[in-house]
């Protein structure tokens, strides 16, 4: 990748933002180290790691990063047997603490889900242990807690009852009166790590002891005193003998800290890879980042870009294609109107993607990898080289010319301004010609309508044009492909208050061709807002119209519903009626049976034909159908496909599948059942409001055939009790239905379910067979029944 575009596009803008998400050092290394690569491979591998680590922020909020040091230096000195510092060893620690939590916070996530980042989650090895001996022992970079060994323990137990003995020995000087006018201060203090008391100079002979220090005035002595000498001493051996403690303390922890090398070195390098991307996905969520679309021979479309170092709340988006239907896209419009933010914007999105970056675009944008990527952007000139703008241009022109090929993409801003306009023009067409033909890809900024002309005319390449608006005197920034950009200089000056002799004088000085070419780009640009006008005249009357569909949408869910309503009151009616019924043949019954116990013969037959009587007439009373009060007959024209119907036998309305043939036939769908009938066997019915009653009259023939007849039933995922009250039910159904053939799916699963329902069926009087399913129908996941 070419070094110097990375300045160029202010991609080192990024790195420095990108930085500072890092928590660790060694992650914020590996992000000042971070270029561009020209792999497509590797590129969609960093990027989705990125994506990866974005999504698990979202999941599980930020990950337990801390500061930690390299330990590969600490390791290597284990390894040759030198005792690690306190503080090497606090840093190993602190590695295998972050390893731990890390390790504990992809416990959390609930998402079963293997991504590019689990494999490195999963290489995390937790040692609490050895972690805990070493955080719990080692207290400060100085510090070694009594709590490290029983020695230790001892050590300073001595330590401190020696201390005390020195200061009270002390104590009795200070607090005698005899002494205390040889004290220039009644306190006590140290000088080379042993207690002493400040003696007067002139009392020197009067307090015997070992002289250790004097005042810078000399008029005071530090004196220990010969009393306690014995016991200063007997506190020195026992410091030392701590020091030596400690030593071998460090020496274990480091011979330990040997013993896990290759695990810590791991968890280190670990640790700071998921830092780095974890920083990248940090960064990603901060500029509203996404993953675009990666390829290596395709086209760069971006869709609502945003230049990443800008403000995002004020920046206005771009859309951006190259590529596809053209390789060469010119640019053209005012000054400050966008036209370098237009290529810095796809220069430095190419080359964050091929660092395995998000880019803040829209869903659905799509980026090529490209192996190298060249700019000529700003003003660049070099005094020290007494260089022109133009021959600093020139330079960085000829540079990109020897090194682009067709696996590039070319950036050029002003390309071929700075010298005389007709020169400049020709020679940018030059360029512009001779980077094409070596396959590359380029975008071009210019004032020059030659250029202009040159993209309307020359395939492959494309006008662009970045908005004006000569009414506020403003760009809009908004990027228009196709359409090049108009001359506003008359415009503005006139918006100014230019006087219109002047710029009267000055169009007439303009070619016939030019003002044509000017007349053309202005005939453009009123198409072009014509059409937009027209798009978003288009997008409000589909938006009216998908209000209007969620509308009907809505209304005829809340009339299906309250038709259901209806439906249950019905059948809850009907139930009532039956169970009645029901209940009245009980009684009829166990008076059969009290006659046939307590009559004669003849009375018997007599009261049986009463009984029975009563027993037919309580039935007609109790059968119910539900028929529509506004049936009338109906011709073959009224028919339409879709159209509703009543199938007169079974009084239940049916849908229209297929028009009337020459004898009259027709295919409806009456719940779901698909029958073939014949105009005579039907009915037109108006429509009727949702919350109609169902009518309820005696039996005039018709039968209980007007529930909705289901052939099968579906039991999967049912407990088997449920399942057998579900197909008993249903069986009952079935029954009154008068149907003779109906299908039970259990599913295949343990076989749990199928072995209860075939039981059930083998006591059930009104099976009359039962057998699995054939290939087609199920195989052994259904139970085909027939009933007597």
């Amino acid at each position: 990748m070419n070094i110097k575009v990375l300045k160029t596009l202010e991609f080192d803008k990024i790195i420095t933002r990108l930085e500072t998400f890092a928590v660790s050092e060694g992650a914020k290394a590996e992000a000042r180290a971070l270029v561009p690569s020209s792999g497509l491979a590797a590129v969609k591998s960093a990027v989705t790691q990125t994506t990866d680590a974005v999504n698990m922020i979202l999941r599980c909020t930020q990950p337990p990063f801390s500061e930690i040091r390299d330990v590969a230096p600490h390791l290597m000195r284990a390894e040759i047997g030198s005792a690690l510092s306190i503080r090497e060893l606090l840093d190993v620690a602190r590695v295998m603490k972050s390893a731990r939590l890390l390790k504990s916070y992809k416990n959390n996530d609930k998402s079963e889900e293997m991504t590019s980042i689990s494999s490195l989650f999963s290489m995390l090895t937790a040692d609490k242990e050895f972690e805990e001996m070493l955080l719990g022992n080692l207290l400060a970079e100085d510090e070694v807690a009594d709590s490290a060994s029983v020695e230790l323990a001892r050590i300073r137990r001595a330590m401190r009852k020696s201390a005390d003995t020195v200061k009270n020995i002390l104590n009795d000087f200070v607090r005698s009166a005899k002494f205390q006018k040889y004290l220039q201060e009644t306190i006590i203090t140290m000088r080379g790590d042993r207690y002493v008391l400040p003696v007067k100079a002139e009392h020197k002979g009067d307090v015997a002891g070992i002289v250790h220090d004097t005042s810078a005035s000399g008029a005071t002595l530090f004196i220990e005193p010969i009393s306690v000498v014995t016991e200063n001493n007997r506190l020195r051996e026992l410091e030392g003998a701590e020091q030596d403690e400690i030593l071998r303390i460090l020496l274990e922890y480091t011979e330990n800290t040997r013993q896990r090398r290759d695990i810590i070195s791991q968890n280190y390098n670990i640790i700071t890879e998921l830092d780095f991307i974890f920083a990248k996905a940090k960064l990603s969520l901060d500029m509203n980042g996404h993953e675009p679309n990666i390829s290596d021979n395709g086209a760069i479309d971006l869709k609502d870009a945003r230049h990443p170092l800008l403000d995002k709340k004020t920046v206005v988006p771009i859309n951006v294609t190259l590529g596809g239907d053209f390789d060469a896209l010119i640019i053209t419009g005012p000054n400050t109107g966008g036209k370098t933010v237009v290529l810095k914007t796809a220069g430095l999105l190419t080359l964050m993607v091929q660092a395995g970056l998000h880019i803040p675009v829209s869903s659905g944008s799509n980026i090529r990898v490209y192996e190298n990527v060249f700019a000529d952007i700003g003003d660049e000139q070099s005094i020290e080289q007494s260089l022109s703008t133009f021959s600093s241009h020139m330079k960085n022109i000829i540079d990109i010319l020897n090194n682009v090929n067709d696996a590039s993409l070319a950036l050029f801003d002003e390309l071929g301004a700075g010298t005389d306009p007709v020169e400049g023009a020709a020679l940018a067409i030059s360029i512009i010609e001779n980077v094409r033909s070596r396959g590359a890809q380029l975008a071009a900024t210019t004032h020059y309508s030659e250029l202009k002309l040159y993209a309307l005319t020359t395939a492959g390449v494309k006008n662009a044009s970045c908005e004006f608006d000569v009414e506020t005197l403003k760009p809009t920034y908004r990027l228009l492909i196709g359409i090049p950009g108009k001359s506003n200089a008359f415009a503005i000056s006139k918006k100014l208050g230019l006087d219109e002799g002047i710029i009267s004088a000055a169009a007439e000085r303009l070619s016939e061709d030019k003002v044509k070419f000017e007349d053309v780009i202005s005939e453009l640009e009123k198409k072009r807002e014509a059409v937009n006008s027209e798009h978003e005249e288009a997008v409000r009357v589909l938006s009216d119209a998908e209000q209007i569909k969620k509308s009907l949408k809505n209304e005829q869910d809340a009339m299906l519903n309250k038709s259901d309503e209806i439906v249950e009151k019905a059948k809850a009616e009907a139930q009532r009626i039956l169970s009645e019924a029901k209940i009245k043949a009980d009684g009829i019954l166990e008076e059969v049976n009290d006659i046939r116990k307590n009559a004669n013969e003849a009375g018997v037959q007599k009261r049986i034909v009463e009984v029975k009587t009563k027993l037919n007439r309580d039935i007609e009373e109790t059968k119910v159908i539900k028929r529509p009060q506004n049936r009338r007959s109906i011709r073959a024209e009224e028919i339409k496909i879709g159209s509703t119907v009543e199938v007169i036998k079974l009084g239940t309305p049916a849908a229209v599948l297929s028009l009337p043939d020459s004898d009259g036939k027709l295919t409806v769908m009456a719940g779901v059942m698909k029958m073939t009938v014949n105009l005579r066997d039907i009915a037109k019915t108006d429509e009727k409001k949702a919350d109609d009653p169902m009518i309820y009259i005696k039996n005039t023939g018709a039968s209980l055939k007007t529930r909705e007849a289901k052939t099968e039933i579906d039991l999967r995922g049912l407990m088997l009790e449920d399942a057998l009250e579900q197909a008993e039910k249903f069986i009952d159904d079935a029954t009154l239905l008068s149907l003779k053939q109906i299908t039970v799916i259990h599913g295949k699963g343990t076989g749990v379910l199928r072995a209860g329902i075939h039981k059930m069926l083998k006591d059930d009087r009104r099976v009359k067979e039962f057998r699995l399913g054939r290939y087609g129908e199920g195989e052994t996941g259904v139970t085909v029944i027939t009933l007597h």
